[in-house]
């Protein structure tokens, strides 16, 4: 685990931060950027980074040298930079309005089957599903609360089941709707053409 503490103030106000990674070891803040893309650079230029104190006390001690200190500073923040924007994003999908649809899951059927075979019954939860433009309404409308969509269409081989104390063999069989795609066979078939 990094031991590096994260500020965020997306109403800007913070100093620029140190260039010079191996400073945060001497109590200083320090910035990322990411010149791949101007969104999230511009993010994270309202992220700070400090070292904990107590790691702090500890480096001081253990890591005298510049550039070990320069070392440790810049894995502890690989360790945590990637972080800010995806758990920023996470919170945003979250508290969007009609972003989001929950479902809940309720196990009470399948609960009432595993109570009676002794087993412990699984948890009730809410799935949380992204509303993307490219799933379609009437897929949607379709989907029971509390039910999981079909997977697609694919084979399944010939296998051992086991039941408790019974073992069967189930056949070979197709599983799932081909409305959710269909997964072709994933086996290559090799042809040589004759030497001439």
């Amino acid at each position: 685990m990094s031991p590096v503490e994260t500020f965020i103030e997306l109403d800007g106000g913070f100093e620029p931060a140190t260039v010079d990674a191996g400073e945060m070891l001497t109590g200083h803040y320090a910035g990322v950027t990411y010149g791949a893309d101007a969104g999230i650079a511009a993010l994270l230029e309202r992220v700070r980074f400090q070292i904990d104190d107590q790691w702090l006390k500890y480096y001081r001690a253990a890591a005298p040298d510049h550039n070990e200190r320069q070392t440790i500073a810049r894995a502890s923040l690989a360790a945590v930079a990637s972080d800010i924007p995806l758990l920023l994003a996470f919170f945003l999908l979250l508290n969007a309005h009609g972003a989001t649809q929950r479902m809940p899951v309720a196990r009470g059927i399948l609960n009432r089957k595993r109570i009676e075979r002794d087993r412990a019954p699984l948890l009730d939860h809410i799935e949380v599903h992204a509303s993307l433009p490219e799933l379609s309404a009437a897929r949607d409308e379709d989907a029971e609360v509390g039910s999981r969509r079909s997977p697609r269409l694919h084979h399944v081989r010939g296998h051992l089941v086991r039941r408790e104390d019974r073992v069967f063999w189930r056949t070979p069989h197709l599983r799932g709707s081909a409305l959710q795609g269909v997964v072709r066979s994933r086996t290559v078939c090799l042809s040589f053409g004759r030497a001439s």
